[in-house]
């Protein structure tokens, strides 16, 4: 039975060597054939970066630069980000505490690190954008502090963590390396208090990524996407109180895909319901 099968190949195999002049045509088809196949690939990958490139883009119109991270004191826009949010953590009084808050994007916000090239920015990038876009539309929308309505906007600020810019003459650290060290203490208490939070509790944070992300510091990959809710709506003793909850990635959710559902995880975030509450069944 095998033999009969493979006779067709063998005739065919000593037809082809006996007509050799067939073999350069073949070759020469090969050769086409790849060169045609480039144009489409290099097409996907320049469509993939551009994709990139949009969301960065969306991204950057919240953005905090990291010009001004060098010298003696962080002079940048993050890093007085980063001073505000823990001044305003540590105020002794709430008038104290509402002077900072002014100066910062809102009384809630999400602060979110990224990058280009990374596929989860892009996720995060579009479900914000259909989250500021459905804002205050339906009840799925709705802001919410301690389970009330409330009318707090949207407020977004974006710290790109491969921002391109100047590096003095004998500065051997990158900008975001820099900006790390300056404000070690910010990641060491964050990565510190997220294991505290319900979405933490719930099993949606990986360990050893929350620790990569608390030693950044020390220069290692940062994780990119990281989203933090940065929420002075309530008093020191509410567990939701300054840098509430932490994602290094926006799953859609109750595991659905789309931008739409990735904007509702974000919306759970921000009024710490569903996983981010001590009912993951909201």
């Amino acid at each position: 039975m095998l033999k009969k099968l493979a006779t067709p190949f063998v005739k065919f195999w000593g037809w082809l060597k006996e007509t050799a002049w067939i073999q350069p045509l073949l070759i020469v088809g090969v050769v086409f054939a790849i060169i045609f196949s480039i144009s489409p690939i290099v097409q996907a990958i320049n469509d993939a970066g551009n994709a990139s490139d949009q969301a960065m883009d969306f991204l950057n119109q919240y953005k905090y630069s990291l010009e001004g991270v060098y010298g003696d004191e962080d002079t940048s826009d993050a890093g007085n980000l980063i001073e505000n949010i823990q001044n305003a953590s540590d105020a002794a009084t709430e008038e104290e505490r509402n002077q900072i808050v002014d100066k910062l994007p809102g009384e809630r916000f999400f602060l979110i690190f990224a990058e280009n090239d990374c596929a989860a920015c892009e996720t995060v990038a579009n479900g914000l954008e259909v989250l500021r876009d459905s804002w205050g539309s339906s009840t799925s929308y709705i802001s919410k502090t301690n389970g009330v309505a409330d009318n707090l906007d949207l407020a977004v600020a974006v710290i790109d963590i491969k921002e391109d810019i100047d590096i003095p003459d004998g500065e051997n650290l990158d900008p975001f390396v820099q900006f790390a060290r300056t404000h070690g203490q910010f990641f060491e208490n964050v990565g510190g208090e997220i294991q505290n939070t319900f979405y933490y509790e719930n099993g949606n944070i990986d360990s050893s990524t929350l620790q990569t992300f608390t030693d950044a510091a020390n220069g290692e990959t940062f994780p990119t996407p990281t989203v933090l809710l940065v929420d002075f709506t309530g008093t020191k003793a509410d567990i939701t109180y300054g840098v509430s909850e932490l994602m290094f990635s926006v799953p859609g959710k109750n595991g659905n895909s789309g931008d739409g559902a990735v904007s509702l995880t974000l919306m759970d975030c921000w009024n710490h319901t569903g996983e981010f509450s001590s009912d993951s069944n909201d």
